[in-house]
Formats: C-alpha cells, sequence, structure tokens
C-alpha cells in the first residue's frame, strides 16, 4: 500500500463510511443578453 493511501486508511472511521457525499462540477449556461457579471461564471472558475 502506498504511503498516501496508508496514511487516509489510518484516518478513517473505525466503522467506515454510512454515506459518501460527492459534489460533481455542474454546467453552467449564460442565457441573460446583458452579460456575465452577476452569473455563475463571475463566481467560479469553470
Amino acid at each position: 500500500m502506498t504511503s498516501i493511501l496508508q496514511s487516509f486508511v489510518n484516518i478513517r472511521p473505525a466503522g467506515g463510511f454510512d454515506m459518501i457525499m460527492a459534489d460533481p462540477p455542474w454546467l453552467y449556461k449564460n442565457f441573460s443578453e446583458t452579460g456575465t457579471e452577476k452569473n455563475a461564471a463571475a463566481h467560479s472558475a469553470l
């Protein structure tokens, strides 16, 4: 086992996990004709 993997195994809870939450990237589309100043693209790296 690699040292990076071993470091995660060491901090894992004894009983494991009941649920794993993931937040995959979202696709954004700009529908406004006025621009992207208040759009999601202005607030995050897309």
